[in-house]
């Protein structure tokens, strides 16, 4: 039984996967108010949009950590591989334009 094509193949690809999912799991708990929806500031943010930014900065980080672990082997390997160019086929008999 083949896995959905969205779930990736490699260990890290589910890491990166997993905490994608946790980060939007964790900003919708703000959303709701179950978790930091308090009038105080952290910083000079309120809690809410601390907690959300922080949840932001770690989709950022995952996305940085996907092109450099994923996707920039994945190019390289691309990269390397020869392709020979196709040549044009050379015909002894000349075109006919035929009009009509």
């Amino acid at each position: 039984m083949q896995a959905f094509p969205i779930i990736p193949q490699t260990t890290i690809g589910k890491v990166f996967l997993g905490i994608i999912l946790f980060a939007w799991f964790a900003t919708a708990l703000s959303v709701f108010g179950l978790v930091f929806n308090e009038p105080e500031l952290i910083g000079p943010l309120p809690q809410s949009a601390f907690w959300h930014y922080l949840w932001y900065g770690v989709m950022h980080l995952v996305l940085i950590g996907t092109y450099i672990f994923l996707f920039k082997p994945w190019a390289d390997t691309v990269d390397n591989t020869v392709i020979e160019p196709v040549q044009e086929r050379e015909s002894d008999e000349a075109e006919v334009i035929v009009g009509e």
